[in-house]
């Protein structure tokens, strides 16, 4: 789950450094989250590829994040 193993230690950086801002981590196949953008409700997401780019700025993750460290 990218949005959960990605994503974790750098939201919890970024909400120590500004308390103010409200963050919320949810994690949902890439059909979900690619639907979940049109209502304007949420900022960023993490899909795998290919989706329907309509209305969306899409960027491909670089390599160095996309490894599994496992």
């Amino acid at each position: 789950m990218a949005g959960v193993t990605l994503l974790t230690p750098v939201v919890a950086s970024f909400v120590r450094a500004r308390p103010h801002v409200r963050v919320q981590l949810i994690t949902r196949n890439s059909d979900v989250v690619r639907g979940m953008f049109p209502s304007r409700m949420h900022d960023i997401g993490i899909c795998e590829l290919p989706i329907d780019p309509s209305g969306l700025n899409v960027y491909p993750l670089p390599d160095a994040v996309r490894r599994d460290p496992a």
